[in-house]
């Protein structure tokens, strides 16, 4: 009988997978808004940083 995979790594891949969906999703939206209104306010590191197109 094949032994079952633990539950913890499929919730890690899960966790990857989401992560990179949600991060692939974020690029997407920040080049939007440079197109739309010329600049891009982010965080950096605790800096809240101002990016000009």
């Amino acid at each position: 009988m094949a032994k079952k995979k633990p539950e913890k790594e499929t919730a890690y891949l899960t966790k990857r997978a989401l992560i990179r969906a949600i991060k692939k999703g974020t690029k997407g939206l920040a080049q939007e808004e440079m197109d739309l209104m010329g600049y891009v306010t982010r965080v950096e590191d605790g800096w809240v940083v101002h990016i000009d197109k």
